[in-house]
């Protein structure tokens, strides 16, 4: 079960990055989660397994590795507690924007101004 969220936290960082950011740096916030997941997962993770598989043999690593995803759950559930502030702060909040809280969809559709067709 862990195994299924090992990738997970790598769509919602993605998603948080494109939408947290202005475009004129939007390329280089992705270049620095790119490094960030290169140089700790695809780097350090290696060693990591290496080091604990030394230590409590191969079957013992996999079975340990895995839950490292279940560390970002906490990590994804503060960010998306604080994803529509961010939004409003960046002012990318309002009516026609989906903000993933259905709430602060709502709140900002009825107080949008209405304009005659």
């Amino acid at each position: 079960m862990a195994a299924f969220f090992c990738s997970g936290p790598a769509g919602p960082a993605g998603a948080m990055v494109a939408t947290l950011t202005v475009p004129s740096i939007r390329a280089s916030a992705f270049a620095t989660l790119s490094l960030a997941n290169n140089l700790l997962g695809l780097a350090l993770g290696p060693i990591v397994t290496g080091r604990i598989a030394d230590s409590l043999g191969l079957a013992g690593a996999l079975r340990i590795v895995p839950w490292v995803g279940v560390l970002a759950i906490p990590a994804l559930l503060v960010g998306w507690r604080t994803h529509h502030s961010s939004l409003t702060r960046l002012g990318l909040a309002g009516p026609g924007v989906d903000t993933g809280d259905p709430d602060a969809d709502a709140a900002a559709t009825a107080a949008a101004p209405r304009v005659a067709p």
